[in-house]
This record gives structure tokens, C-alpha cells and sequence, in this order.
């Protein structure tokens, strides 16, 4: 099966739809805008300390050039389209060392497919997108093995409450749990 059969398959399945109105409009900011006040220095640390995988920040630009001024449900499907064909990659979180935030718009797993889509159509600067990316994969935006969401009901429960958007899914999926010491 190719990504974008499984892809589709995982999209539709989950369901996902977003609360925000359907004309609610993706403003077309500043790619450069930073945040303000002391959110500055704790994003910028974040940023710092994150791996930005080479070609993310010129996809993003370009994703976020493609929707602007669109309904989040327009953006959403042109984000998709837009990725569409891009290389599968397993497990891509899973690095050796400390955990670090990882950014790539380059290739993908099912679940870092939706959830940086959701990322790009929430932010409105590179920055904003990291810190979106921050605030859905990590519980309380803290980076670590421990404390990022491994399993897609986590994260869409997670997601909903940090990202304002529902999901329903069909039925509750028992999960091992993740053991960890730190």
C-alpha cells in the first residue's frame, strides 16, 4: 500500500473535522512575525534547540503562500494536495539522545502528516508553526520522550484541547503504555 492510499485511509478514518467556521479566513501575516512579550526568548530557546530538518522553512513558506485567504476547511484539503507524493517515513521522532523538537516538512508518518498540517494552517509565521508543533506533540509543550504523544487518541485528545478542533473517532482502541524512566 503507498502513503497516499494509507494516508487517505487514516484521514477519513479518524475523522477529523475542524470547529473553526468554514469562513473563518487564513490571514496572510508576516512570515517573519515573531510573538511577543516574554514568549519571545522561551520560543526562540525552543527554536533554538529544535532540528530543522534542510527544505522545512521553504515548504512551509510556500504551503503558507498557497492558503492564504482561504477557509481553514479550503486550506486544509490545498495542504494536502500539496504534500501529496511526499516519501514515508516510520518512526521519524525516534532519534538517539535527548529529545529534541524535530521539524520536517519533507516526509512523514500518518500522524506528523496531520498534525503539521494543522501546525502550518494555525500559525502565521515559521516560528508560530514550531511552537503549534511544540503544543500538539508534547503535553504541556514540554519536550520529551515521556511526555510526547506516542498514540494518535492521546494526541487528538491533546489536540482538542490546545488546537481548537474536534475529533470523533468510531471506538476506543486499547494501547499498551509507553514505559518510561527519566
Amino acid at each position: 500500500m503507498d502513503f497516499t492510499a494509507l494516508l487517505f485511509a487514516g484521514l477519513t478514518t479518524l475523522s477529523l473535522s475542524l470547529v473553526q467556521q468554514e469562513s473563518e479566513i487564513i490571514p496572510s501575516g508576516d512570515l517573519q512575525q515573531q510573538p511577543a512579550g516574554d514568549a519571545t526568548s522561551s520560543l526562540s530557546q525552543s527554536i533554538e534547540e529544535s532540528v530543522v530538518v534542510e527544505g522545512t522553512r521553504s515548504k512551509f513558506e510556500h504551503a503558507r503562500f498557497l492558503i492564504r485567504g482561504l477557509p481553514v476547511n479550503e486550506a486544509m484539503a490545498h495542504l494536502a494536495e500539496f504534500f501529496l507524493g511526499s516519501p514515508y517515513l516510520a518512526m521519524s521522532l525516534d532519534q538517539s539522545g535527548r529529545e529534541r523538537l524535530r521539524l520536517d516538512l519533507t516526509q512523514f508518518d500518518c500522524m506528523l502528516f496531520v498534525e503539521q498540517l494543522h501546525a502550518i494552517v494555525s500559525a502565521d509565521s515559521f516560528n508560530g508553526f514550531a511552537e503549534r508543533t511544540r503544543r500538539l506533540r508534547y503535553r504541556n509543550g514540554e519536550i520529551g520522550y515521556c511526555t510526547r504523544q506516542h498514540y494518535f487518541q492521546d494526541w487528538a485528545g491533546h489536540a482538542q484541547s490546545v488546537a481548537q478542533f474536534h475529533v470523533e473517532p468510531s471506538r476506543s482502541i486499547p494501547r499498551p503504555a509507553i514505559a518510561c524512566s527519566v
